[in-house]
């Protein structure tokens, strides 16, 4: 377990899958590691859920968990950079950088900057990714 307050800067890219079944997609390679692909989904963040629906909502309560294990460890006065795509799609018109501004903010996580990128190139779903940077208020 990480100490609270010890982790000076985090950077990631949350997965998508309630859109992507990633242990799916990599069976082959995770069961020829040994890997138990059963048990590996049922950890994933929000890929447990019969429908759709179920999956958003279960990455939605997924995600808020880990807003607030980044904010946990977090240093006081330091960053945390995520960068989401967003699929209004997929996820029945909500927003995923809104939902994770609105975690961030639950958790201290104060929006210092929202850069939005657009995809260019592959023709799919998802026409833009937000890069947002929080800093961890007191």
């Amino acid at each position: 377990m990480i100490k609270d307050a010890s982790v000076d800067g985090v950077i990631t890219s949350p997965p998508y899958s309630f859109a992507i079944d990633y242990a799916e997609n990599d069976r082959p390679q995770l069961e020829y590691l040994w890997f138990d692909v059963d048990k590996l989904k049922n950890e994933m963040i929000g890929l447990n859920g019969r429908s759709r629906k179920e999956k958003l909502q279960r990455y939605f309560e997924d995600m808020n968990r880990v807003m607030s294990e980044i904010s946990r460890v977090l240093r006081i006065g330091k960053y945390v950079v995520i960068i989401i795509g967003s699929n209004d799609i997929q996820t029945g018109g909500i927003r995923l950088e809104n939902k994770i501004k609105e975690f961030g903010n639950l958790h201290g996580l104060n929006l210092v900057r929202e850069i939005r990128k657009p995809i260019k190139g592959i023709r799919n779903t998802m026409h833009e990714e937000y890069v947002l940077v929080f800093r961890r208020e007191e």
